[in-house]
């Protein structure tokens, strides 16, 4: 179990130290990415609050920062500006306005263990408790096709849009995760975590722009396969 504290352009005068801290971790530690690279890669991205509206989840175990992920509207974001076909794009249908698109998720060296008591998993768990929370619907994106295995043992429902393509030498695929309170309680299940993860400090934004209810049962993608 971690503590997981949300950054946002609300507080983030609050969390200066801390964004120094994420964005050297960032420069030079390797990287395990959820919606990129099948592998632990380099990154070296300027400001780690973007894009605009951009929220920031930073995991901590025992005080020490250990990993963080970052979750952005979907609006104007397009597949095939990642790599993507325009395919998906159509498959998407981006006129949702409560989908969250998750890029990486990173993890110090140390970090990195076997089983579903990981930090990996712990992550995994947040970033499904906080979008619950938020009132998201889908939470997904480009990913490397391995991940799905990772999802169904969360016991996670997925929508998978359209087929695996090879990009930068891999296999990826478009693929949204329901957001559910169900979907919360298996991967609690899973990982053995049973009480909030999430931290919120000073002032708070919601991350969607629409009123956000409580996220629940919801009509598949469109175009979902």
């Amino acid at each position: 179990m971690l503590e997981v504290q949300v950054v946002t352009s609300a507080n983030r005068h609050l969390f200066a130290d801390r964004l120094d801290e994420y964005a050297r971790a960032r420069s030079g530690l390797p990287a395990e990415t959820v919606n990129r690279s099948a592998h632990r890669v380099g990154e070296r991205r300027a400001g780690p609050l973007q894009p605009t509206g951009t929220v920031h989840l930073l995991g901590y175990r025992h005080g020490r920062f250990v990993s963080a992920t970052r979750l952005r509207p979907c609006a104007g974001f397009s597949f095939q500006s990642q790599g993507g076909s325009r395919s998906q794009d159509d498959r998407m249908g981006f006129d949702q306005e409560r989908w969250a698109y998750w890029a990486r998720l990173f993890l110090i060296p140390s970090a990195y263990e076997g089983s579903h008591d990981s930090v990996t998993s712990a992550m995994c768990c947040a970033v499904m408790e906080y979008c619950v929370d938020e009132g998201i619907r889908w939470v997904g994106g480009l990913q490397d096709a391995y991940w799905l295995t990772r999802w169904a043992d969360f016991g996670w429902d997925v929508e998978v849009l359209g087929l695996p393509e090879r990009i930068d030498g891999r296999s990826k695929l478009a693929a949204y995760m329901r957001v559910s309170e169900r979907n919360l309680t298996t991967v609690r299940a899973a990982t053995g975590i049973a009480a909030s993860q999430i931290v919120h400090v000073g002032p708070r934004k919601p991350f969607l722009s629409v009123p956000a209810n409580r996220a629940g049962h919801y009509p598949p993608l469109k175009g979902a396969r």
